[in-house]
């Protein structure tokens, strides 16, 4: 019988193949090898299931840096733009898992803790920090949301589907409006 982290192992190996479209609990069952029912013994709902996944893709962004707050900061949100990059439709459903409040893993954690070390209030530091998240996963939600579109022909082959310039100009803004918070 699989576990849950194998089951959420192969939701987001079929999530990188498929999209989300392509993740039910059917397709995962069939791929863990047992009927839909087993998997939830482990997950009430494929929105537990999901919020699990998205678990797993905000667990591979690495520590922040050691280095000033406004460097750390952006570093973490490359390094989050980076990781739900490498996973297809990550950016959509990591936003839906953690509005379904269902997710363990806070991706505004550890920046939010270096802002409050900094002398932010626990709530400027909050809210900057969801901010900066959001950002990042409306930012990606977008890129992703081309790179369907051109492998599906809506868009021409030779699109840009990845705007770094535009996300750069867009991190520059979210420090300099956090900066202005700092007490």
């Amino acid at each position: 019988m699989a576990d849950r982290t194998g089951i959420a192992a192969q939701a987001l190996r079929l999530l990188d193949e498929r999209g989300l479209s392509g993740v039910s609990m059917r397709h995962v069952a069939d791929a863990v090898g047992v009927k839909a029912s087993a998997i939830y013994w482990h997950y009430p709902n494929k929105a537990a299931l999901l919020a699990a996944v998205s678990d797993a893709i905000i667990a591979q962004l690495p520590p922040l840096p050691e280095a000033g707050w406004g460097i750390a900061v952006r570093v973490w949100m490359e390094q989050f733009r980076a990781t739900l990059l490498t996973h297809t439709d990550s950016a959509e459903l990591v936003s839906a898992a953690l509005a379904s409040g269902l997710t363990t893993v806070d991706p505004a954690a550890s920046a939010r803790a270096l802002l409050q070390a900094e002398g932010w209030s626990e709530l400027d530091a909050a809210w900057s920090a969801a901010a900066m998240v959001r950002f990042v996963l409306g930012h990606v939600a977008e890129e992703q949301a081309r790179q369907r579109l051109i492998v599906e022909g809506v868009l021409p082959a030779d699109a840009v589907a990845l705007d770094e310039p535009a996300f750069n100009h867009g991190v520059r803004l979210l420090l300099a409006g956090t900066a202005n918070v700092l007490p």
